[in-house]
């Protein structure tokens, strides 16, 4: 996003300031190309100011965004990881119970 934003400034502010270059080369200058002139100043300064809005835009969305994945993985892992880990004490406690009932019912036998 940030290099779409910049590319896409550099792009048109290089085309508008070729333009700019070819009418401050002129060494007489008419009434058309003196209004062309302060147009194309204008539309230079509307760039590089849509251009810092845009970035603002992304660098706080971007910013939110990596605000709000700490939140949700700091959440999950105080909330939702303590009981799956609890679940799974659990699980293993009955897991042993039961291994240790098999073992009382059947003796061990050599193979031999």
């Amino acid at each position: 996003m940030f290099v779409i934003a910049y590319n896409s400034h550099f792009e048109s502010t290089t085309k508008l300031s070729m333009e700019l270059a070819k009418i401050d080369s002129l060494e007489s200058t008419t009434d058309l190309e003196k209004r062309q002139k302060k147009i194309l100043e204008k539309q230079i300064e509307i760039g590089t100011s849509n251009k810092n809005f845009y970035m603002k835009v992304i660098g706080v969305s971007l910013g939110s965004g990596i605000v709000i994945m700490i939140f949700g993985f700091v959440r999950w892992h105080y909330k939702v990881q303590r009981q799956i880990d609890k679940m799974n004490t659990l699980k293993i406690r009955q897991l042993e119970s039961e291994l240790l009932k098999m073992e009382k019912r059947v003796p061990f036998r050599r193979r031999g």
